[in-house]
């Protein structure tokens, strides 16, 4: 039922939007998608892999500046 639901939303938006308009609405309709299949049962698993925070790299001088 929620898949006939959404079939028919995105339809109607697609429908409706002008040409020029799509190559910014359907990156948002399918963020709304994607919030819609976490209702669906398979759709509750894990995220996928997620990105490391990135690691700082200390600089090997610990000098400063040279004064030449």
């Amino acid at each position: 039922m929620l898949l006939a639901v959404v079939a028919i939303v995105a339809q109607a938006v697609v429908a409706k939007a002008r040409p020029e308009d799509l190559q910014h609405i359907l990156p948002g309709l399918g963020q709304v998608l994607a919030a819609l299949a976490l209702f669906l049962p398979w759709g509750r698993g894990t995220r996928g892999p997620t990105v490391a925070p990135p690691v700082p790299v200390r600089s090997e001088r610990r000098e400063g500046r040279r004064q030449g």
